[in-house]
């Protein structure tokens, strides 16, 4: 929960890859993703995040659901 990052990095990529290796059942991702102080920054942000989780075929049996947060 609460990734709040302002890029992906290698430590995000190694985060999801160590929650899919867990092979859970369900994934909840609780928000708050992205803190970047612009506009453009965040829609980066939020494209790098949605190319990683179609990367990894981040998925699990019963879903992956998601909430925006507070954000």
């Amino acid at each position: 929960a609460d990734i709040q990052t302002d890029r992906i990095t290698a430590y995000e990529k190694r985060v999801f890859e160590q929650t899919l290796k867990l092979r859970p059942d369900l994934i909840l991702l609780a928000g708050d993703y992205i803190q970047c102080p612009g506009s453009k920054s965040y829609r980066r942000t939020a494209q790098d995040i949605q190319n990683l989780i179609k990367e990894l075929n981040f998925s699990a049996p019963l879903g992956v659901f998601a909430v925006a947060g507070n954000s």
